[in-house]
């Protein structure tokens, strides 16, 4: 039996996911857990920088698309705007059902 790596996917950087992000983070790695917090965001945005800025990189597994992010998470913090995920919310509910049964 293949065993991957567990990780925490967050999802948005906006107002909240920097902190929540590199929160998550430090106690894990305090903790001496191997739990891998990835951030997920769509490239391009300034965003997307201000990510790798705080040492998350698409190289170290830290960053990635959204939809990736999310499909390869156990845990997944969904910190996009209120707004901004109306739409997005029944898509990462059915992703999440349909990679765990």
């Amino acid at each position: 039996m293949h065993s991957r790596e567990s990780s925490s996917g967050v999802i948005g950087w906006g107002s909240k996911g920097p902190a929540q992000a590199q929160n998550l983070s430090d106690s894990l790695a305090d903790a001496n857990s191997d739990i891998v917090v990835k951030i997920g965001l769509r490239k391009g945005p300034r965003s997307f920088d201000e990510a790798c800025a705080a040492a998350f990189s698409e190289e170290n597994g830290t960053l990635g698309d959204i939809w990736e992010t999310i499909s390869s998470s156990d845990l997944v913090l969904l910190l996009i705007s209120d707004a901004a995920h109306v739409r997005p919310f029944s898509l990462v509910i059915l992703m999440r059902k349909c990679l765990h049964t």
